[in-house]
């Protein structure tokens, strides 16, 4: 990503400004993203639970988890 392109901005910003904006922006884009992912897993992790509830199968076994 380009974060500063030295020309005449049209919006009328300072390079400072315009750097910050583009900064802003991709950071946004980066929390939309992790938001995203984290929903999905929590999606996934409710259907793995339900399951193995409704089949009363140990959760643990399906996970992977070995203690």
């Amino acid at each position: 990503a380009v974060l500063y392109e030295n020309t005449e901005n049209s919006e009328g910003l300072t390079p400072l400004e315009g750097v910050q904006a583009s900064v802003l922006s991709i950071a946004s884009k980066m929390i939309a993203g992790a938001c995203e992912v984290l929903e999905t897993y929590l999606e996934t992790s409710s259907v793995i639970l339900g399951s193995c509830q409704e089949a009363n199968d140990d959760a643990e076994f399906w996970l992977g988890w070995r203690g």
